[in-house]
């Protein structure tokens, strides 16, 4: 029996190690899993905002105790950095953004260049009229958006007062009076047409120009002026600022041969992810060319409105 036993538990020197080296495993895990809440518990750094999508953290002795002094009941999430630098550094209350004070905007703990860009925007004209414009500023991150979002308090346009109409008709009275001085643009081919061009449209500054072309590139050109509402930074008011100096010319569009493209080639499209993507290149290599459209839809499981979105880009051959 003994025997029996010692034949069992005996083991070589390679085993031996084995086992002593699963077992330094186990108990580093059984450490890790007790103290993670101190190994990996948040710090608190001092942030520094260069932009809005921009955070650095200083890990200083200094920063910290800085931070702690002056704001006692927050922390800051490193795993987390641009949510907790927004939590940290904005205080929320219910506000309209069209029209705020710069004091409201430094008092909800807006940096200057976030107000600054804010007042250029109204200062050409711009206005919020819904929630989703706000989110559209340049100089808002998606997690600023989401801690001001329910706060944000847009009347109707049918609400404003008299007082507030007949500034609102006088603004647009000036600036018919200086459109008239301004000499007649003529409407524009939007997939044809170059920077050069296009910064000649009022309301237009350089970087939306960059912007629209850097899209229409992606794209391989509009099928609608709607889809300018798809560019980062073109609201309501900012389509129909610019739109009617632009024209539509579809037979300029540059398609995509989804049996010949890469799958990096293929994922550079806006309308296409990077699952969609890999069901196509899947397909092809198992089965070999796709040749419809409901082959395609049927494939990638796209939605009858995605399908339509797509289709004028799509080439089979």
């Amino acid at each position: 029996m003994r025997d029996s036993l010692k034949d069992i538990f005996q083991f070589s020197r390679r085993e031996q190690s084995a086992i002593i080296i699963l077992l330094v495993l186990i108990l580093v895990m059984i450490f890790v899993s007790i103290f993670s809440n101190h190994l990996f518990s948040t710090r608190q750094f001092e942030v520094l905002l260069a932009d809005s999508l921009s955070i650095k953290t200083i890990p200083s002795k200094n920063s910290i105790e800085k931070i702690s002094e002056s704001y006692p009941e927050k922390t800051f999430n490193s795993l987390q950095p641009e949510k907790s630098a927004a939590e940290i550094l904005l205080t929320p209350f219910p506000f309209n953004p069209n029209k705020l004070p710069d004091s409201e905007w430094k008092r909800m703990g807006m940096s200057e260049r976030q107000i600054r860009m804010i007042k250029n925007y109204e200062a050409k004209g711009g206005k919020f009229y819904k929630k989703e414009d706000f989110a559209k500023m340049y100089c808002i991150s998606k997690e600023e958006y989401a801690i001001l979002e329910p706060f944000i308090d847009i009347p109707p346009i049918d609400s404003l007062s008299s007082g507030q109409h007949s500034i609102e008709k006088k603004r647009i009275a000036e600036s018919a009076v200086i459109s008239e001085t301004e000499p007649i643009l003529t409407p524009l081919l939007i997939n044809q047409t170059d920077s050069l061009e296009l910064i000649k449209i009022p309301n237009l500054s350089p970087w939306l120009v960059h912007r629209i072309l850097k899209y229409r590139n992606s794209l391989g050109g509009f099928v609608a002026l709607e889809q300018l509402f798809e560019v980062s930074g073109i609201d309501s008011l900012k389509f129909k600022q610019i739109s009617t100096f632009l024209v539509l010319d579809p037979e300029q569009i540059k398609k995509i041969n989804i049996n010949r493209l890469t799958f990096k080639e293929l994922l550079q499209h806006p309308y296409l992810d990077y699952d969609q993507t890999k069901k196509i290149i899947n397909y092809r290599e198992r089965r070999g060319f796709i040749r419809t459209d409901d082959e395609l839809r049927t494939i990638v499981g796209l939605t009858s409105l995605e399908m339509e979105t797509l289709k004028p880009y799509l080439n089979y051959n």
